[in-house]
């Protein structure tokens, strides 16, 4: 873990370091992807502006690398990053999700387990986080890759996965398995929204957020809607005690 002042300088090193290496970390090979940017939130709080897809998905990419890799990985992040807390390890690996080619998935849970980790459907995918469906057809942009992926349905049955450009809609890699996280640090299912519902009826959450913005940043949550501002409400989205700072514990 390299630790610098400012997000800028962990950005420079990462760069210095890649290039007296020779070479770039491979998006489509989890195992080769021993260099990790640890960002932080890009907001403040109370600013009522959501963080970036870019910003999010590329801390959310890191903190699962660290829970499931086994090989050691150099993360280089900043101060300010180490210190904002993040969402439970167990809940981020739940809310992962592995795709293969020729397994047989039933694209609406998928779809739906997508909004409910920061996804949005869109017509054309063309930022991070987004997603479409069109036919046999599914678009994403996922975290961790450099470009959005197209994975091509037979009837329920994974035919393809493939990279392609967001300008020409031309395939330009080809993939066996995409791997997909949450693209926010907070997840919206039937759970964790619960768990926000019964913290607000608690002390001092009850009058935090029984009228003006924190009312309606409570009623977003419990509609399943991202309000802006959320990942500074990860404490009151998640138990207390399952809360971890920025290095998930190991079992």
């Amino acid at each position: 873990l390299v630790i610098t002042s400012s997000h800028d300088e962990a950005l420079d090193l990462y760069d210095e370091i890649a290039f007296f290496r020779g070479r770039e970390a491979d998006a489509g090979n989890y195992d080769a992807q021993d260099m990790l940017v640890f960002p932080p939130l890009e907001t403040h709080p109370y600013e009522h502006l959501a963080t970036h897809p870019d910003v999010s998905g590329q801390r959310v990419w890191t903190l699962y690398q660290l829970c499931r890799r086994e090989k050691p990985a150099l993360v280089i992040t900043c101060m300010e990053a180490l210190l904002q807390k993040t969402l439970p390890r167990n809940i981020l690996l739940r809310a992962c999700q592995r795709i293969r080619v020729n397994d047989d998935l039933d694209r609406e849970p998928l779809s739906r387990g997508l909004i409910e980790c920061g996804y949005t459907r869109v017509s054309l995918v063309e930022d991070r986080g987004d997603m479409s469906i069109r036919g046999d057809v599914m678009d994403i942009f996922p975290p961790g890759y450099p470009r959005p992926l197209r994975i091509s349905f037979f009837g329920d049955t994974v035919e393809s996965i493939r990279a392609f450009d967001q300008v020409t809609q031309r395939s330009c890699a080809e993939y066996q398995e995409a791997l997909m996280v949450p693209v926010k640090e907070a997840i919206l299912n039937g759970e964790t929204i619960t768990t926000f519902s019964n913290k607000t009826l608690e002390p001092p959450w009850k009058k935090m957020f029984a009228e003006g913005r924190g009312k309606a940043f409570a009623e977003s949550i419990q509609s399943g809607f991202f309000p802006a501002g959320i990942e500074y409400g990860l404490t009151v989205e998640f138990a207390d005690d399952a809360t971890r700072a920025m290095v998930p514990r190991a079992n």
